[in-house]
């Protein structure tokens, strides 16, 4: 079990812990979908872009109207070199929220 939630330790950059953690499941499905982001946001954070990748994936579905998401996933597809897939994410995004802050950082 989690000593503290994955919201409170990605709040603290333990990014590896969130990573330690997850690695010690069987399964993320027991997170909701926005810790699983984190859990991706983490790979992300600690350039493991493959896994973060794969979790960004999973979540398409859930999270494809979610800024946060489509932040992420626009700047790991640019990580590994998918440049057109980005800039079409970046795109979905500022139809959903031109002005965000997220966003007006890529």
């Amino acid at each position: 079990m989690l000593p503290t939630s994955i919201e409170k330790l990605f709040e603290e950059n333990k990014y590896h812990a969130i990573i330690e953690y997850c690695l010690s499941q069987p399964t993320l499905s027991d997170l909701d979908c926005y810790d699983q982001l984190r859990v991706a946001a983490s790979y992300f954070k600690c350039e493991q872009y493959e896994k973060a990748k794969e979790l960004i994936d999973l979540l398409e579905s859930s999270l494809s109207g979610s800024i946060e998401y489509l932040n992420l996933a626009a700047v790991t597809y640019r990580k590994l070199g998918y440049t057109d897939k980005a800039l079409n994410i970046i795109n979905q995004a500022l139809a959903v929220d031109s002005s965000s802050p997220f966003l007006l950082n890529n």
